[in-house]
């Protein structure tokens, strides 16, 4: 894990490591991305990558979150607009390649693949908790109903943006989004 005060040619061996990752699962998924492949990617031995990774699984799990973008709210903003803007994030970040098909390749392969599926469960769960994090920080409590859970808030905003730019990898556009937020904000109960 990178951090303050690390040598900058570890950070920069890391840095070099991830991508190769990244770009290995993206054009062969994620069961071809062996050790093997990404150290003759990113030209780092085996030995170095096994130092800073006790294992493919911990790495390739890095390797996605590396391409992930904080959350962000606008500050002082009401409900629709903090879920209007996680909505974009989301619906940008899976519009984006490679982060797009290494989504879509960690779901396919995970159906088959213990490690994956356990990968995808991490990869996922961790997601969610950030982003209902940020979502619970930053909406005002008068604004939440009573029994409204914040991670159910997150599944019911980014559930149609993976359906349409996983399944039908169709465009989506700001109006779309909005919409979908309106709606899920009435059928919430959320002013």
């Amino acid at each position: 894990m990178g951090g303050k005060g690390m040598d900058p040619r570890i950070e920069h061996t890391r840095r070099v490591v991830l991508q190769a990752a990244s770009e290995v699962v993206a054009e062969r998924g994620f069961a071809d991305a062996s050790i093997d492949a990404i150290a003759q990617r990113s030209g780092v031995a085996r030995s170095t990558i096994y130092r800073h990774w006790p294992d493919r699984m911990t790495l390739l799990l890095e390797a996605v979150r590396s391409l992930l973008r904080p959350p962000q709210v606008p500050s002082g903003g009401d409900a629709r607009s903090i879920l209007t803007a996680l909505a974009t994030q989301l619906n940008d970040m899976l519009a984006a390649e490679p982060f797009g098909s290494i989504v879509a390749t960690l779901i396919a392969e995970s159906r088959r693949d213990q490690q994956l599926d356990e990968l995808r469960e991490k990869f996922f769960g961790q997601r969610v908790v950030e982003v209902a994090e940020v979502l619970r920080s930053a909406l005002d409590q008068k604004e939440m109903p009573a029994g409204i859970q914040v991670a159910g808030l997150v599944d019911d905003v980014s559930a149609p943006i993976f359906f349409h730019a996983l399944v039908m990898r169709a465009p989506v556009d700001q109006a779309w989004i909005e919409t979908r937020v309106d709606h899920l904000l009435a059928a919430a109960g959320i002013n």
